[in-house]
């Protein structure tokens, strides 16, 4: 029997049309429908949803699994209306990539559904449902995070959700997962858009850049490729952690140009193998 009657995705980007193929490869629901501003009907067709939803809190009073996948200050407006508007004990969860803000106000609502904030750590530099794949959560990490507030049951059911799309699940509050997201992905984003400043403001000839650009270059800065828009609402909504994090790395820059210019023969063999083993660290065991 599948978990869900009925599964409403709130915007058919690439986590909620990777996240509806996901339902539909695993047979999780009998009926996956979308709401979105776009003619989705190319969606349909395709088996990706079962049909678009004109009205989307008119369509939470008769989901029982609620998914929002719309851009952050979206969701803001979006959460507490669809939470009082949703069916008895109905889940509802997001996909946004900062959570204290949408936490406070998911809490805020009054509502019978059950809200249980969400964060895949899965994407793509491309954009839109036409992106999406049922494996895009493989192997990945969702944040569920959960308050006093939150009902335990609630935080399972979500939980195994994720699991059954093959993403490992880790439980944290709101505020820590905004300080983690910051240490483990935003900084690095911005950290990467600030080395394409750096070399983009060179005296170089384009095109010879382009030619000499080797894998190390274009793995480092691939995040940057993301859409600035939604990296910039990110930063609007994390700003503190961010900004924060951003002033440690440039006095670790400025630390490292302190010792190119004048440390002795050896200490900076030492601080980049130190660095070379702490990034070791961070791989995956083979499973």
């Amino acid at each position: 029997m599948p978990d869900f009657e009925r599964v409403l995705i709130g915007g058919l980007g690439l986590l909620g049309g990777s996240a509806a193929m996901a339902i539909r490869h695993q047979g999780l629901a009998r009926e996956i429908v979308a709401w979105g501003r776009r003619d989705l009907s190319p969606a349909v067709c395709m088996g990706m949803i079962d049909r678009q939803v004109p009205d989307l809190e008119e369509a939470a009073e008769e989901a029982d699994f609620i998914i929002l996948a719309t851009p952050v200050e979206v969701l803001r407006s979006q959460l507490p209306r669809v939470i009082e508007r949703a069916r008895r004990g109905a889940l509802i969860t997001d996909v946004g990539s900062t959570k204290t803000l949408l936490v406070e106000a998911a809490e805020s609502a009054e509502g019978p559904g059950r809200f249980v904030g969400s964060h895949p750590m899965a994407g793509s530099h491309r954009t839109g449902w036409e992106a999406a794949t049922p494996s895009l959560f493989e192997g990945t990490t969702t944040y569920v995070t959960a308050t006093p507030r939150t009902d335990p049951d609630a935080a399972a059911r979500l939980c195994r959700f994720w699991e059954q799309l093959g993403s490992r699940t880790v439980v944290t509050d709101p505020l820590h997962h905004d300080a983690l997201c910051a240490l483990l992905s935003h900084v690095p984003h911005l950290a990467a858009a600030a080395l394409v400043e750096l070399i983009a403001g060179s005296e170089e000839d384009p095109a010879l850049l382009r030619v000499l650009a080797g894998t190390g270059l274009r793995d480092t800065t691939r995040v940057a490729l993301g859409s600035g828009a939604i990296w910039e609402e990110i930063c609007i909504h994390n700003r503190e952690e961010i900004a924060t994090g951003l002033e440690s790395t440039a006095a670790i820059m400025r630390s490292l140009a302190t010792d190119v210019r004048t440390a002795p023969p050896g200490q900076l063999t030492e601080r980049l193998d130190r660095a070379a083993k702490l990034r070791a660290s961070l791989e995956r065991p083979t499973e």
